[in-house]
């Protein structure tokens, strides 16, 4: 598994995580190749899992010849059948060494339906996820959307973002402690989570928060992640005379207990994959509201709201300001159930194994 990151708060590290808590360990081993790790209690979570974690440096052209050397010697000792790269602008490096090492699948992961944040990365990134998917012998994506911006025309298999739906449905005595430590009451409490980044677009979020403030003078909201927008984002509030009422957690290891003490979970992202806390959130039977920039197979309740980023702050605020959390758990999709798509994924490793094998 190639990964960007190890983090805490990371959804496509959790998402593997996940999987690999629910595969059969005795059908197949996961390790990890990755290129940060701020809390070194995931990679230990990883390898408590019997997983090997190989910590590469930062993922730039500077840097390629040193991870090209330690990962053909990771290949060279690791005895690999499959190589599952979730870093599609370095697929380029790591399909390629698994191409010359011998490993017959090679697969390449989308997780996002645009190449970059900004023109610049993405007039980097696009001939390096180009260079990638040639060496791929399979594509897989995270949804349709994701699909079809990396692939195209081409096949693709869904890998979907699954997760434990037992472990995330919502608790009471949980809500009741997580607001307990951050002396919440009954306000209403909105809740985000994921790295402070362009991507994400929390400001936009606070700017529709300040407007609710009009609304509920009792609104708190809560943002989960850290990043390089966290300045930014907090002297945001500060400028928009919200700051006492926005409370920035940083990293949350205990997500259950996170959504179980909100009232509303919101997204307000530019473009996105498919995000995992939006699936979490639904399954601890929190009411959502998506921006109309996030696919909708991302609603796995049929009861998310999808509001354009176009549609004035004020708007936003008034339908956050609607929203109840459901009397009775939502009926999910199974195709989110990391039961389910644990054997699923199996199964697509085999077939794919096997129609490599036979060539």
């Amino acid at each position: 598994m190639i990964l960007p990151t190890m983090n805490v708060s990371g959804g496509i590290e959790n998402l593997f995580l996940n999987y690999l808590r629910h595969i059969d360990r005795d059908r197949y081993a996961f390790d990890f190749v990755v290129h940060e790790m701020n809390d070194i209690s995931v990679g230990k979570m990883a390898e408590g899992l019997g997983a090997k974690v190989f910590l590469m440096p930062h993922f730039s052209l500077k840097t390629a010849g040193t991870i090209k050397e330690k990962y053909k010697r990771i290949l060279s000792f690791g005895n690999y059948d499959i190589v599952h790269s979730s870093m599609a602008n370095a697929s380029f490096l790591y399909l390629s060494e698994a191409k010359k090492a011998g490993i017959l699948v090679r697969i390449q992961h989308s997780h996002q339906d645009h190449a970059a944040d900004n023109t610049l990365h993405a007039i980097r990134n696009i001939p390096l996820l180009k260079m990638g998917n040639s060496y791929a012998t399979v594509n897989a994506a995270c949804s349709e959307n994701a699909g079809r911006f990396l692939f195209r025309e081409k096949p693709f298999f869904v890998i979907n973002n699954a997760i434990d739906y037992k472990k995330f449905s919502f608790d009471e005595e949980k809500r009741s402690e997580f607001r307990k430590r951050y002396s919440i009451g009954n306000e209403f409490v909105v809740g985000t989570a994921g790295r402070l980044c362009t991507q994400k677009n929390q400001a936009h979020l606070i700017r529709d928060f300040a407007e609710l403030k009009g609304l509920m003078p009792n609104a708190l909201l809560l943002i989960a992640g850290e990043g390089e927008k966290k300045d930014f984002l907090q002297l945001l509030s500060a400028e928009l005379s919200v700051s006492n009422s926005v409370i920035f957690l940083g990293p949350v290891k205990d997500m259950p207990s996170f959504l179980s003490a909100l009232d509303c979970f919101v997204f307000t992202s530019l473009y996105e994959g498919l995000p995992v806390s939006g699936v979490e959130a639904q399954a601890n039977g929190l009411p959502c509201v998506f921006s109309d920039s996030i696919t909708r197979e991302a609603d796995i309740s049929g009861s998310v709201d999808f509001v354009s980023l176009e549609k004035p702050h004020s708007f936003w605020a008034k339908v956050i300001a609607e929203e109840k959390r459901y009397e009775k758990p939502p009926v999910l999709s199974d195709r989110f159930d990391i039961k389910v798509q644990a054997e699923r994924l199996m199964d697509f490793y085999d077939q794919q194994f096997s129609l490599q094998t036979s060539i």
